[in-house]
């Protein structure tokens, strides 16, 4: 098992958080790194969420081709997703981020989840995950 020791958590409300904030978090990669130099918040007017429990995807093949096709923009321009899955029995859960993808196995969950956040988002094309 791996620890964050760079993790911060907030217990504020995010909704009264700056929109300096959001624009610092949606523009770095996994690993911290800026993204786009020129990013800014205000040329990103759709920004849009997406979320949906009871996801359809049963294999590797199916998750990973569904991870393909956010990092290629099929569903709009992804900033961020993460979600948890199960896949032949087994529990896991991903993050993405920008075009970063990394995936690890979780011991238990609720029931499977995504959420995403980004441009221009397909929603109709995302119900049927």
């Amino acid at each position: 098992m791996k620890i964050n020791n760079n993790l911060e958590i907030l217990t504020t409300d995010y909704r009264t958080f700056p929109k300096k904030w959001f624009g610092e978090i949606l523009n770095k990669s996994i690993d911290n790194k800026i993204i786009d130099k020129n990013f800014s918040l205000k040329t990103h007017i759709n920004l849009r969420t997406f979320s949906k429990e009871n996801i359809n995807l049963k294999t590797m093949d199916e998750l990973g081709l569904f991870l393909n096709k956010l990092v290629n923009g099929d569903f709009g321009k992804i900033y961020r997703a993460k979600g948890i899955v199960k896949i032949d029995g087994y529990w896991g859960k991903f993050n993405l981020v920008y075009k970063n993808f990394e995936m690890e196995p979780i011991t238990d969950a609720k029931g499977t989840k995504i959420v995403i956040i980004g441009n221009n988002l397909d929603i109709e094309n995302l119900k049927n995950i």
